[in-house]
């Protein structure tokens, strides 16, 4: 891959790149351990129970577009990488959508 085409790429396939499919669970586990916060900690941060952000760490619950931008600015992040991720696992839980091409 060439630097011209490395640049091409958005942040969210570069780090898919360096550790496979984004998921927001990896999202929210990676960053609250980067923070070195424990799951009531980062829970009391974003504003919801310990059981919903480890529901949302666990990959059993998927916030929406809105709530992921949230959490994106309030952990002073890149709210674009959030939402695309949400909408990327939304579009492949979804069953019934069969010709959607994720990039």
């Amino acid at each position: 891959m060439t630097i011209e085409q490395n640049k091409k790429k958005s942040a969210s396939q570069k780090l898919e790149a360096i550790f496979g499919p984004l998921t927001i669970a990896k999202l929210l586990l990676a960053h609250r351990e980067t923070l070195s916060l424990s799951q009531s900690q980062m829970a009391k941060k974003l504003k919801l129970s310990s059981q919903k952000l480890c529901d949302y760490e666990k990959g059993r619950r998927l916030p929406s577009p809105e709530t992921a931008e949230k959490w994106a600015l309030i952990l002073n992040l890149s709210p674009k990488v959030w939402v695309e991720t949400v909408l990327k696992e939304q579009i492949q839980n979804c069953k019934t959508i069969t010709d959607v091409v994720v990039a």
